[in-house]
């Protein structure tokens, strides 16, 4: 944390606490189902670059699943 520059600030309990074990597992077990292989390779056919396929393909399928997360990370801390 002093190297980020953070010592004395929310941002030093926060940050560590958002991401746990379930979190990384959770997200992984939903990614895994829910972004399939075809889609991503539909997207770089139609020539999307990796930060596209990100923001537009990846990031709107795994949204219900982070705002869980975030629920239930907020409940939890």
């Amino acid at each position: 944390m002093a190297q980020l520059g953070w010592v004395g600030s929310l941002k030093a309990l926060i940050v560590p606490a958002v991401i746990n074990a379930f979190g990384v597992f959770w997200m992984r077990q939903y990614v895994s189902g829910a972004v399939h292989h075809e889609l991503l390779e539909a997207s770089r056919l139609d020539s999307c670059g990796l930060f596209r396929q990100y923001w537009q393909v990846g990031l709107p399928l795994v949204r219900p699943a982070v705002a869980f997360l975030g629920i239930f990370t907020f409940i939890s801390a």
